[in-house]
């Protein structure tokens, strides 16, 4: 008992320090399992000794039935158990073949016969279907589809986006910011949680922390993993969408393992619907490795450890929109003469120039775990993983590349105690260290020639050319994301009758280095080719001699919580919890941090911390219920509510800080400069005096997760799941012009106008890019499943999802928009113009996935039976609608000044009486050089830019934002694999995965830009509609597994 008072008071003691710091995560990836003992006559049994034990390490608990009955072991190790129940003049009950997996609770009630207690009734059955004691939404990725399902690239996270409520965005991703990109209920895609035994796996973007290919590699390391989508109880925290939590694969009291080797080729691969005719691209992927786990001492100490090496080349055929041949022979600025000499001649219609590029790119992963049972009561694991990643990618025109890596390492030791029958204590400190870094490339004549040197001393920078891809490799290169993060967590499991109390704190040590060029070569806009030709830019952008783009900062965050688990009545149960999170300001590890508080009156930065500290207020509440409606366990009607804060966008608001705030960093801007020369003559004033900057009183993002579940299981192992999931975001990030220029008047229809000439709201500073918290969100979404638990060699997932999410710009950087959109809107002084469908809004999302083991036909060991028994097949199905975008003009045409007028910000105006709905079918209205007739809906023309229009000089458009859907997206993956027996447990697999059988082609995204708007009248730009890209075709992987 001591012990006992121990253990909590120091718990509570450490979760009473925590009124300081952030990011708090999910805590424990165990399982629970819980019950209550009676007689025939239905009356409960105390005193009952029940035996739990991990059929796979021997691990053992026991406990007696509490007053009412009832009994509960939390903190479990996923795995097979047999459950044991003993009572004086009772038959011994004994239920084997519970398996349970990450995040459950496992209700298994016992009914004990009179009788000798030396008599045994074993039962073997798995643990109910329905879920009625949690009210979340989630589901678990067993271990069996994760080993079956053809997953492309070995890359297991992509089963996330098989979940319901999940929604992936596709445009979203890079070398810079590798990973995959989701929605959960609504929620911006970096705002999800990657766990794994417990430990953060995410990066500074806020997404996993994949290689730099953007692949998961690790397949044969992930035992399983839950995804909870919505309203997670109070040990979940830091972030408003998803929580995966994974569980890492453990040894067991038998020696088994495995090596591998999966091939693609080219010859085993469709041609992509862009290749030119007769020609092949370069392709190969081989993935290979091996696995190994078993005792080093029975029941005492397990090991598992992997490995496993990607090499890819993969080539592809590029498409970029180039000069045309007139420019080469037309009169043009001296200073721009130079630059045409860079652009490649036109090898394609529409001045197109089609080239192949080889991407080569590694993967290098590796894991290894240890397990030990210290005592009956006390067992710990260690777990390394670690993963390298290299990649070079190609710009738009060849000789423009970005060498990409990746080094990410996670550490984690974790102690599990048992106190007492009733009190359970889990101890972890881990360590994340994701890692990634960037540089590019030029040909070797940019770097040798000063006519090029937009700015002394640097190699050029970026070229935009309204209709013309973007010459130059990214602004922001060179660039480095280093992540040190220490993390302790303490979760303690108090079982008191009926009620089941979980209490947890965890304190993380953040050092972020960031280093980050922001336009460190300059950057200069051009309407069209035309404005290009003449040397008049709309736009130009430089740092500031001098800046630092390099800062590291340092904070700590802290989480605790408390939640109870309150069984009511033995049908209804309710979730209650309370979770605080905050966190102490950011400092720059070496004092080179500034702010400027107040935009309007400050004439300079003032130098300290960067933000102040909105974090203490982060009180999240957790109410739930879960009612087992006919007391059978078929039927539950569950529902939930929770606040969330996300603290996971911090890491690429620390970027926005450190690329220019003045004194340290600093830029230039100028909007229409009026000439352009080499090197950049900004006007005078413009020098240091853009900010890109954060709100010095930056809220803190959160949002409301509510949700309301039937499920029903309809037959045995086959249930049915009908809810309604939705969200409410409000204080989200989003970008705007602090410092804008308000319009001098209104037009005759009601619109504002500018002149160009009017003042901004301070003549301290030029354009502000601000980062804000004042934008809100909605979801809403109806969510149907349809699942089967493995049956007869059968397993399913079915599900559906009606969704709409709204938001008026709810990211912080370009890449969240994944090029749909500009990231501010047109006008700062009515935001009634931004709320409409957020990028990642997707009102159709179909996913089916299906593992089957063929039954076998004929004798075993008969030469029929070698050949056509012992067969599986599983596939994927994919079907989603598009997503939205926004139709814009490359020039500021309404002279607002917003940012210095960047391409894409001004939207056209929409044809009187045309209706949006058909803006992206059917044929063209005909205008310029587009013919009446011509279909749109294709490739070539994704929509009618004769559905639109110029607006007047100095008015806004009034197209609504996100107001047309991209290209929607289906695909069927599927796999076939034969077993051979080897002798003994050994085994050899055969496999096949065709992706995408079906050769459907599921295209990018259309270029959204209309018109480079110089003049009233004009033709559209010969790139508006067009789409350059498509996922690949059908591919064959084949591969071999031995087993052991």
């Amino acid at each position: 008992m001591s012990t006992y008072r121990h253990g909590v008071a120091a718990t509570l003691a450490v979760a009473l320090l925590l009124v300081g710091t952030a990011p708090s995560f999910a805590q424990l990836p165990t399982a629970t399992i819980l019950g209550v003992v009676r007689d025939s006559d239905r009356a409960v049994l105390p005193g009952a000794t029940v035996t739990i034990r991990n059929v796979d390490t021997g691990l053992t608990r026991n406990a007696p039935t509490s007053g009412d009955g009832s009994y509960r072991f939390p903190a479990l190790p996923v795995g097979p158990y047999e459950i044991r129940v003993e009572l004086q003049g009772f038959r011994t009950a004994v239920r084997s073949g519970v398996r349970m997996v990450v995040g459950q609770e496992a209700n298994l009630d016992f009914t004990l016969e009179l009788g000798a207690i030396e008599e045994t009734v074993t039962v073997t059955a798995d643990v109910a279907l329905v879920e009625t004691t949690t009210s979340s939404l989630g589901a678990v990725v067993t271990e069996r589809e994760i080993a079956a399902l053809p997953l492309e690239g070995r890359n297991y996270i992509g089963l996330t986006m098989m979940q319901p409520g999940v929604t992936e965005t596709r445009r979203q991703g890079s070398s810079t910011y590798p990973g995959n990109w989701f929605s959960s209920s609504g929620a911006p895609p970096r705002s999800n949680s990657y766990l794994l035994d417990g430990s953060d796996l995410r990066n500074m973007a806020g997404v996993s922390s994949s290689s730099v290919t953007g692949q998961t590699l690790g397949l044969d390391g992930i035992r399983e993993y839950r995804v909870l989508t919505n309203a997670f109880p109070a040990e979940y925290g830091g972030v408003m969408g998803s929580q995966m939590v994974m569980v890492s694969k453990s040894g067991s009291n038998r020696f088994s393992g495995s090596l591998f080797q999966y091939h693609r080729s080219r010859s085993l691969e469709a041609a992509n619907y862009f290749d030119a005719p007769g020609v092949k691209p370069e392709f190969s992927r081989n993935n290979f490795g091996g696995s190994i786990g078993g005792p080093i001492r029975r029941d005492r100490i397990q090991f598992h450890g992997t490995v496993e090496y990607a090499k890819v080349r993969r080539g592809e055929t590029r498409i970029a929109n180039t000069l045309p041949l007139s420019a080469r022979t037309a009169a043009v600025d001296p200073a721009v003469a130079p630059l045409i000499e860079l652009y490649p001649e036109p090898n394609a219609p529409n001045n197109q120039y089609r080239y192949l590029y080889t991407q080569p790119a590694s993967d290098l992963y590796g894991q290894v775990r240890v397990d030990y049972t210290l005592t009956q009561n006390s067992n710990m694991f260690v777990r390394y993983t670690a993963n390298n990643g290299n990649l070079v990618s190609s710009g738009a025109f060849p000789g423009y590349d970005t060498v990409s890596k990746t080094r990410n390492q996670y550490l984690t030791v974790s102690q599990n105690q048992i106190f007492s029958p009733t009190v359970v204590n889990t101890v972890r400190v881990s360590y994340s260290h994701p890692n990634s870094y960037q540089v590019g490339e030029y040909p070797s004549q940019v770097l040798t020639d000063t006519r090029y040197n937009f700015l002394p001393g640097e190699a050029m920078g970026v070229i935009n050319i309204g209709g013309v891809s973007g010459l130059g490799p990214s602004g922001t290169l060179p660039r480095a994301f280093e992540q040190n993060l220490w993390s302790f967590s303490s979760d303690m499991n108090v079982t008191m009758g009926r009620s089941a109390l979980k209490l947890g704190v965890l304190v993380n040590r953040h050092e972020q280095f960031v280093q980050q060029s922001f336009q460190r070569g300059g950057q200069a806009n051009f309407a069209n080719v035309a404005a290009f030709l003449q040397g008049v830019p709309t736009f130009l952008s430089a740092p500031s001699l001098g800046s630092f783009n390099s800062k590291t900062f340092n904070f700590f965050s802290f989480g605790f919580y408390a939640q109870d688990d309150l069984r009511v009545s033995d049908r209804l149960t309710l979730n209650l919890g309370l979770r605080y999170e905050p966190q102490t300001q950011y400092k720059e590890k070496f004092g080179r941090e500034s702010a400027v508080r107040d935009i309007l009156n400050d004439t300079e930065a003032t130098p300290g911390p960067m933000l102040l500290n909105n974090s203490l207020g982060n009180i999240s509440p957790r109410l739930g219920f879960a009612w087992d409606v006919t007391g059978d366990g078929k039927t539950a009607v569950r529902g939930a509510a929770a606040r969330l804060f996300d603290l996971a966008n911090m890491g690429t608001v620390l970027v926005q800080s450190a690329s220019g705030t003045p004194p340290y960093s600093a830029f230039s801007r100028a909007n229409n400069p009026g000439t352009f020369s080499v090197p950049f003559q900004l006007p005078t004033g413009a020098f240091g005096r853009a900010l890109r900057i954060n709100d010095y009183d930056l809220g803190q993002p959160q949002m409301w997760h509510y949700n309301v579940a039937v499920e029903r299981e309809l037959i045995s192992d086959m249930s049915l799941t009908v809810a309604y999931a939705g969200s409410r975001g409000s204080s989200m990030l989003r970008t705007i012009d602090g410092n804008p220029r308000a319009p001098s008047g209104t037009t005759a229809d009601g619109r504002p106008f500018w002149t160009g000439r009017e003042p901004r709201a301070t003549a301290n500073w030029d354009t502000v890019e601000l980062k804000v918290s004042d934008s809100k969100s909605e979801y809403n979404s109806l969510q149907l499943s349809l699942n089967q638990r493995l049956r007869g060699g059968l397993t399913f997932r079915n599900s559906y999802t009606l969704s709409k999410a709204m938001d008026n710009y709810t990211g912080v950087a370009n890449v969240d928009f994944g090029g749909s959109e500009s990231q501010t809107g047109p006008n700062p002084f009515d935001r009634s113009l931004d709320w409409a469908p957020s990028p990642y809004d997707v009102r159709h999302n179909y996913r089916f996935n299906l593992v089957y083991r063929i039954p076998d036909a004929f004798e075993p060991g008969s030469f029929l039976g070698g050949l056509l028994n012992t067969w599986q097949v599983s596939t994927i199905v994919q079907a989603t609608t598009g997503q939205p975008f926004t139709p814009g003009l490359t020039t500021n045409r309404s002279r607002s000044g917003v940012l210095g007028g960047p391409a894409g910000l001004d939207r056209p105006d929409v044809v009187p009486g045309v209706n949006l709905n058909d803006i992206t079918s059917g044929v063209s209205r005909g205008c310029g050089n587009i013919a009446a007739g011509t279909p749109v809906g294709t490739p070539e023309r994704w929509y009618d830019p004769c559905a639109f229009t110029i607006p007047a000089i100095g008015t806004l458009g009034n197209t609504p934002r996100n107001s047309l859907r991209g290209p929607g997206y289906s695909r069927v993956d599927l796999s076939f694999q034969k077993v051979v027996g080897t002798g003994g447990t050994s085994n050899v697999e055969l496999r096949v995965d065709v992706f995408n059988v079906l050769n459907r082609v599921n295209f990018g995204s259309p270029n959204r830009t209309v018109y480079a708007a110089r003049s009233d009248v004009e033709n559209p730009l010969v790139t508006a509609g067009l789409i350059t890209s498509a996922d690949a075709g059908r591919q064959a992987q084949l591969s071999v597994r031995l087993s052991f």
